[in-house]
């Protein structure tokens, strides 16, 4: 993290001064031979996510038609008409955090984050990222009626949500997927994001 007001609030720390050196030595051959390839492994590894990205944008690109679109928004006034009062104070602030990451294990989640912070849990089947255009329209009208929110983006492309939190109301929206299920308490909803598509 980088210091805002170095010396005078904060502080460097030097990460180097934990190092247990001897340790390390004992096991310099092995660690000067890792360090040779990595760079082309880190290129490889971005071409990979990039790749899948793409992969996943054309197919949500075939589905998410006007209809779609209109279907969706229609259902996040719904929920909104349901669970979010308006407040009369002024419009609420809007924090990013990452629940996912792409890491050496795959994709991983921190469903429990979300269970911790809400007790009442939607969870959102979507098998082809329909669940932005659901969120962006929850988030903007949780943020109007005067509730702070937590958004969640997609590690592959974090330009786009996958999941919404809302912790003054103790309520979360998490996306979950075959790739991906749902790993927490039992869903106080769930909302079949597929079926929206229509069978075409």
């Amino acid at each position: 993290v980088e210091p805002q007001y170095p010396g005078v609030v904060e502080r460097y720390v030097s990460l180097g001064d934990c190092y247990d050196s001897g340790g390390l030595q004992a096991a310099r051959e092995e660690i000067l031979s890792c360090m040779k390839g990595y760079k082309g492994c880190y290129s490889r590894a971005y071409r990979c996510l990039t790749a899948a990205a793409q992969i996943e944008e054309d197919s949500r690109a075939l589905l998410l038609t006007p209809a779609v679109e209109e279907r969706l928004a229609k259902r996040a006034r719904g929920i909104l008409s349901r669970e979010c009062r308006r407040t009369g104070c002024e419009r609420g602030q809007a924090r990013q955090r990452f629940l996912d990451a792409i890491s050496c294990q795959g994709a991983l989640c921190n469903f429990e984050t979300a269970d911790a912070l809400c007790k009442r849990i939607y969870e959102l089947c979507d098998t082809y990222g329909l669940a932005h255009t659901l969120l962006l329209h929850l988030a903007a009208g949780a943020m109007g009626a005067g509730y702070d929110v937590i958004l969640c983006p997609d590690p592959l492309a974090p330009d786009r949500l996958r999941h919404l939190l809302i912790p003054s109301l103790s309520l979360g929206f998490v996306s979950s997927s075959p790739a991906q299920p749902y790993r927490g308490k039992r869903p106080f909803r769930r909302l079949r994001l597929d079926a929206m598509a229509g069978q075409e």
